[in-house]
């Protein structure tokens, strides 16, 4: 049952990364992770609770001590797989997150170079006339500003 509960918070966590929400789906993943772990370990507890009661009490022994050990040995197994999952996600939303700003990157210095010549061809089309003086500089100077917003 645990196995399930992780493996829907890993697509959970898939379609968080997929709506771009990286923050949201680290903490999602982070907090459904440990919960999985926590259920994991105490079942694998309870199995060597179960184990060290049987040790003492072997006449009563409903369960062979070979079938505590191997469930134990599979509960391990799973919480091992589990965090293997996890560090993979957690490299890929690195890796998503490198790529995000990489492209973001690319765009604010289109989008500078886009207001910079936006100002240039304000600069040269429109001849400074009295009249037009004032429009002139009001629209320069919002180019600018904008280019230096995405510096």
């Amino acid at each position: 049952m645990s196995e399930l509960k992780a493996r829907h918070a890993f697509d959970v966590y898939e379609e968080y990364t997929k709506t771009g929400d990286d923050e949201q789906a680290q903490v999602y993943l982070k907090s459904e992770a440990d919960k999985v772990i926590s259920t994991i370990r105490a079942e694998r507890d309870e199995y060597r609770y179960n184990l060290s009661c049987a040790r003492n009490e072997i006449h009563n022994m409903q369960i062979p001590m070979s079938e505590y050990i191997k469930r134990i040995a599979d509960k391990d197994k799973v919480i091992a797989e589990l965090k293997a999952d996890y560090r993979e996600a957690c490299d890929r939303l690195q890796t998503a997150n490198l790529i995000k700003d990489e492209q973001l990157a690319a765009t604010r210095h289109s989008k500078r170079k886009r207001c910079l010549a936006m100002a240039q061809v304000l600069e040269h089309v429109c001849p400074i006339t009295y009249r037009k003086a004032r429009w002139q500089n009001k629209w320069y100077q919002r180019w600018l500003e904008l280019a230096e917003r995405f510096k």
